[in-house]
């Protein structure tokens, strides 16, 4: 399980993969093909990505060389080995059928809302969207599912003065793991006072409650200086044995519920709140007691204290210190009383057990800022296993000091920003070595005019390692590399009346050297990359052609890798600009050490259709075939996949 961080209510897709074991390098390309998830972040532009296996035996992707069957997956379709026949297609394509009338009705009924109510008490504005997706595969590209379909919304009804903002996502995917696909979540608004009723994702603090998402209910008040906030709820839901029987490498999970309380006073000068994140498992919601000891019914606490004063406009100060106890066997004796300070305040919501474990997370910044730039001196150190059950995930182990300056010069024509950061682990020197990592970046944009801009982008990432707990062999165990990154990126825009002109040329290089005298000839290498692009624009026509050629090179001590192609695409706009329709294409061909390996063309269609201002459908298609052979041989290994997109989308009146 992940989380994507972007932007408030947007759309992603989330590919998958694994390894039945880790790469070397440590990121190395995966062999199986896990699923792909559509995601939509929440109003504080957060969303889980939670994929939900089949419950099959993973399975190598087939060699593209193997005799492969083409499908379209309606007319016929096998998936994790069963056959769905007639019933099953007809059902698919009822499925499909009813997707798109459902979703008129729905918009009709916003658009109806909108206009009865237009800006007086009563309307409603937002999105309503349905997509489906039809995909066929031969060769590497079988392991795709054949069909999905997803729809999501995020009306807000705006009723007397008050907002009541709604987010779903709906999906056909399979929900036995720790978070179902299918969310709903109310966020209502009334003056100061916001509630949260199903699927939540609350950010309160880095440390604390950070984007977990939680089916519960909730509240939030800031009346005037003084702000408080509570949610409680499940955090993730029972996975059983039997669930996941034949998957592979996955136990099965007790439900976990918790609940969060923020109490805060200040202004937007002077700020400081207090949070506490109680979670734990429920050791009876397994109906089967798991055999495996590692799978045990864990507890939470964790309590933090922020600050933020702000001296004058220009000198800011934030920080955070936050302490965490997490137990691994709630069931275990109880052992003593916290030590940690903000532990022991709070030490009568959660007792001390044999398996649980104190840790600390501290972070500043402080800042100061001038109309031309400013710096930024941020410090942060998170203690080993450093856990909270409000968040998805930490870096821990870790201490860094990071500093980032920026300015402008020649009345913003030039501007620079930069940053080095200082990092290393082993705070509780139990490891055998401690690694140390120097990060360091700089920017130039170059902006003369309204016609030309230029930017020079640099980047420097090392790591070395020192002797920890145990000697360290220079020789033979130390690793120490180095990674450069320097990119110059040069773009032309002429526009007239009638004519759009807009050229683009960027290079980059990325150089790695691996110092470590143990390590292999491949760890080194040097990549290269050119994209030249050229787009032309006939305005009064709505049409717009564009031509590009890529070409990268990756070079190691052992071989030398080329892929190179060129790129060429039309969009058309008409009917007065609500109606769009464009296609691409790209050839690429790949060679390692001047015998062609692999040729790939991609061609991309689609088109978009508004009828009205809060309306609109959109159409795609795209065929990926991949040719390729190994080199001294001539067997060749043919690949395919075709996905059809469909997606229409409701929108009220104009978002607040």
């Amino acid at each position: 399980m992940g989380y994507v961080s972007s932007r408030v209510l947007s759309d992603y897709e989330v590919n998958l993969y694994a390894n039945t074991l880790c790469d070397p390098s440590g990121h190395g390309d995966a062999d199986l093909y896990i699923g792909t998830v559509s995601v939509t972040t929440d109003p504080n532009g957060y969303a889980p990505a939670v994929i939900a296996l089949q419950t099959r035996t993973p399975q190598p992707m087939p060699d593209p060389a193997a005799p492969t069957r083409q499908r379209w997956p309606l007319p016929s379709m096998k998936r994790a080995g069963m056959d769905i026949g007639p019933a099953g297609r007809r059902a698919l394509r009822v499925e499909a059928l009813l997707l798109v009338p459902i979703l008129l009705v729905l918009a009709v009924s916003v658009q109806a809302a909108g206009n009865s109510g237009g800006r007086g008490d009563v309307y409603l504005t937002g999105s309503l969207s349905a997509t489906m997706s039809l995909y066929s595969g031969s060769g590497n590209f079988d392991a795709h599912k054949a069909s999905s379909w997803t729809f999501r919304g995020a009306p807000v009804l705006h009723l007397y003065g008050h907002d009541m903002p709604l987010s779903l996502t709906v999906t056909e995917q399979d929900r036995t793991f720790r978070q179902p696909l299918n969310r709903l979540g109310i966020n209502p608004r009334f003056g100061w006072t916001t509630g949260h009723l199903g699927y939540t994702s609350l950010n309160w603090s880095p440390f604390s409650l950070a984007g977990q998402s939680i089916l519960g209910v909730g509240l939030e008040e800031k009346p005037g200086l003084f702000d408080f906030g509570f949610i409680a709820g499940r955090i993730r839901r029972t996975v059983e044995a039997a669930d996941i029987a034949g998957v592979g490498h996955i136990a099965p999970v007790y439900r976990r519920t918790g609940y969060a309380a923020r109490a805060g006073v200040g202004d937007k000068r002077r700020h400081a709140s207090l949070v506490v994140v109680r979670g734990g498992d429920d050791e009876n919601s397994l109906a089967i007691a798991p055999s495996a000891t590692t799978v045990l019914p864990a507890e939470n606490l964790v309590v933090s204290l922020l600050g933020h004063y702000a001296f004058d406009p220009r000198f800011v100060l934030d920080c955070e210190l936050a302490q965490s106890a997490y137990t691994d066997d709630k069931q275990g004796p109880v052992d003593g009383k916290f030590s940690k300070g903000l532990l022991k305040a709070f030490g009568f919501m959660m007792d001390r057990r044999t398996s649980s474990h104190e840790s600390q997370a501290f972070s500043a910044k402080f800042g100061w800022k001038d109309p031309r730039g400013g710096v930024d001196v941020a410090y942060k150190r998170i203690d080993p296993n450093y856990r909270s059950m409000g968040a998805y995930y930490f870096n821990s182990d870790l201490e860094n000091v990071t500093v980032e300056p920026k300015w402008k010069f020649a009345r913003n024509k030039v501007r620079v920003a930069g940053s080095l950061g200082f990092q290393h682990d082993n705070l509780a020197d139990t490891k055998d070595v401690k690694t140390t990592r120097t990060i360091g970046s700089g920017r130039v944009d170059w902006m003369p005019g309204g016609k030309y801009a230029a930017n020079l982008t640099y980047s420097n990432y090392s790591l070395d390692q020192k002797a920890g707990r145990s000697p360290l062999d220079p020789n033979s165990t130390k690793i120490a590399q180095a990674t450069n990154n320097l990119g110059i990126t040069q773009s032309l825009t002429l526009t007239g009346a009638r004519l759009g002109q807009n050229a683009i040329l960027a290079w980059s290089r990325q150089d790695m050297q691996d110092h470590t005298r143990a390590g292999n000839l491949d760890a080194s290498y040097t990549a290269d990359q050119i994209n030249a692009q050229y787009a032309l624009t006939w305005i009064p026509w709505g049409l717009s052609v564009n031509a590009g050629f890529n070409h990268s090179s990756y070079e190691t001590a052992t071989a030398t890798t080329k892929v190179h192609g060129p790129l060429l695409g039309a969009n058309l706009s008409f009917w007065r600009h609500k109606a769009t329709l464009g296609a691409s294409g790209t050839v690429s061909s790949t060679s390692v050490d001047g015998d062609q390996t692999l040729r790939t063309l991609l061609l991309r269609i689609q088109g978009s259709l508004r009828p009205t201002r809060r309306h609109r459908f959109t159409l795609g298609f795209s065929y990926h075939h991949n040719d390729a052979r190994t080199p001294g041989h001539r067997r060749h290994r043919k690949a395919r996949r075709d996905r059809l997109c469909i997606r229409v989308l409701s929108g009220g009146a104009p978002a607040l």
